[in-house]
């Protein structure tokens, strides 16, 4: 599972490289901020403050939706 605090920090620290649109799993996005970095200046401050202020669920629902369901399903299938 991604960790919001980590996505937060790597946003505020090198969103200027998209590292935390790789640390997400956006790799397409990553590139382009890459390849733009005031782009991904930009991006990785309103990320850090939306993010960062945002839910833990909001968050979840988001970027780790594949996660809780293959752990719902583990769960599921153990019992």
């Amino acid at each position: 599972m991604k960790s919001k605090k980590r996505a937060v920090v790597l946003a505020l620290t090198l969103g200027i490289f998209g590292v935390h649109r790789f640390y997400l799993g956006q790799k397409g996005l990553g590139i382009i901020y890459l390849m733009l970095p005031f782009t991904g200046l930009i991006d990785g401050l309103m990320f850090g403050i939306y993010r960062g202020l945002g839910s833990r669920e909001s968050f979840d629902s988001k970027y780790n939706s594949q996660s809780i369901q293959r752990e719902i399903l583990e769960t599921l299938k153990n019992k």
